[in-house]
């Protein structure tokens, strides 16, 4: 019994997102012409029996108000990505769920804006010879010097940076410190932090390449931009959009009658309690 209830509040949930969604594109809110929100909302409904926390618990279990279920889904198709492609994660933080994009949905992003992004990173190592400017009239660096030696590239790593061209073909930099690029990986799983220490140079560049982008996104104004960050949970886009009036649906709450024992999830690097720290770094394996 409690079964066919998740089934039917798990259809229930998914429909009403696109239900939503449907009538916001009706007065005029636009979609990435390359995306299927039907499809990935879907898609994502089929991974939340897979989320659970550390004690085995579903995020449909967990999320008794579904209002976090939707609004996670709303910023995931609001920004035009899909997490069954890997473009962003839903992750639990105590009894909400939420949504994260990943590194790989930030260059979507970016590449949506800007037909002339092809993003440019590299590592800068002790004993290069670094040097940058920055305009005083617009904040922009630019890169003056960079020279490498077969030495230096196998030294310590200091930093990265990565170059991003937008629209109007006007080039940002983007520089990061070790330090800053260690503290965005302190961010990540465990799991990830092993990629972080395997791969550091590669690790490096996508986290500069991620907040190069993020930044290309923010400052644009074309119709293809990320869609309002503000817009985080079904209440908010229900504020924004007073033509719509059907509510959501009060979750009910389920009680499962017997709760089976599961494998190892396989999407284990998506899933994560409130004590787990969040997957917002450049978060992708290889």
């Amino acid at each position: 019994m409690a079964d066919k209830k998740n089934e039917v509040a798990k259809t229930d949930v998914g429909q009403q997102v696109i239900n939503r969604i449907d009538q916001l594109c009706q007065i005029g809110f636009n979609m990435p012409n390359d995306y299927n929100y039907v499809n990935a909302i879907k898609g994502a409904m089929l991974m939340l029996p897979e989320i659970k926390d550390k004690s085995g618990k579903s995020a449909l279990e967990i999320c008794k108000n579904n209002n976090s279920i939707q609004g996670a889904l709303f910023k995931m198709a609001t920004k035009g990505l899909d997490v069954s492609k890997k473009q962003g994660y839903l992750i639990l933080r105590g009894d909400k769920l939420c949504f994260e994009e990943s590194y790989f949905g930030v260059c979507l992003q970016a590449r949506r804006i800007s037909k002339h992004y092809e993003p440019i990173a590299n590592i800068i190592y002790k004993g290069d010879t670094f040097k940058f400017e920055v305009d005083p009239a617009t904040g922009r660096k630019r890169i003056v010097e960079h020279t490498q030696t077969l030495e230096s590239i196998d030294g310590e790593m200091l930093g990265a940076y990565a170059m991003v061209t937008n629209d109007k073909g006007e080039t940002d930099v983007e520089i990061m410190s070790i330090a800053q690029i260690r503290k965005s990986w302190s961010k990540s799983s465990s799991q990830q932090q092993l990629v972080h220490k395997e791969f550091p140079d590669q690790m490096a560049k996508r986290t500069v390449i991620k907040r190069a982008a993020k930044m290309l996104i923010n400052s644009s104004l074309g119709d293809n931009a990320s869609i309002n960050d503000d817009l985080e949970d079904a209440s908010a886009l229900l504020d924004a959009s007073k033509q719509i009036d059907q509510p959501f649906v009060e979750y009910e709450e389920i009680v499962e009658e017997e709760t089976p024992s599961s494998p190892i999830n396989e999407h284990a690097d998506v899933q994560q309690s409130e004590s787990a720290t969040s997957q917002t770094s450049d978060d992708e394996n290889f």
